[in-house]
């Protein structure tokens, strides 16, 4: 994927390669598994990286057309967000904070206690909906695993070809 100019993030092949690596019983010691999952991290992290990089521009060049009228606040500031489970990385956090500060963003990370799975998150809404008794006799919506991030980029159609909705509330 390094080679497409879009901001679309793909770890497949990555994972697929360490997955075989780590079963063809190469792997021997503690030591060897480590410096894999440490090289995997690199690797991912890199592409985030780029990914972002590339994202932080775009949205820049989309910013500029932006006049202040058009900004709710006089206080508008660029801002990178970067939150869930993974922003309580270390390492990741300081890769974040680097290549939005490279592109002039603020970059806003919650504290790593307040940093937690969005799934279980999203999980547990659902658990606290269905107690309530909020639940939607019908939902009909389509599954993008490769959902794109950029709305003009290559592969745009999915957004309008989506059909997601749920059904009306009693």
């Amino acid at each position: 994927m390094r080679s497409r100019e879009t901001c679309d993030f793909s770890f497949s092949g990555t994972k697929s390669s360490i997955a075989s690596l780590m079963l063809t019983g190469r792997v021997k010691t503690i030591e060897e598994a480590a410096d894999v999952a440490a090289s995997f991290q690199r690797c991912a992290f890199k592409h985030v990286q780029e990914r972002v990089d590339r994202a932080l521009k775009w949205a820049s060049k989309k910013l500029e057309s932006v006049t202040t009228t058009d900004i709710i606040s006089s206080s508008f500031e660029r801002s990178l967000v970067v939150c869930g489970g993974v922003a309580r990385n270390n390492a990741l956090r300081g890769v974040l904070t680097d290549v939005a500060t490279e592109n002039g963003f603020r970059v806003v990370i919650p504290p790593p206690e307040l940093c937690s799975d969005n799934g279980v998150m999203i999980a547990w809404a659902g658990i606290e909906r269905l107690q309530k008794g909020l639940v939607d006799s019908t939902v009909d919506s389509n599954y993008h695993p490769r959902w794109p991030l950029d709305p003009e980029g290559p592969r745009r159609q999915i957004f309008f070809d989506s059909n997601v909705r749920s059904a009306p509330r009693k």
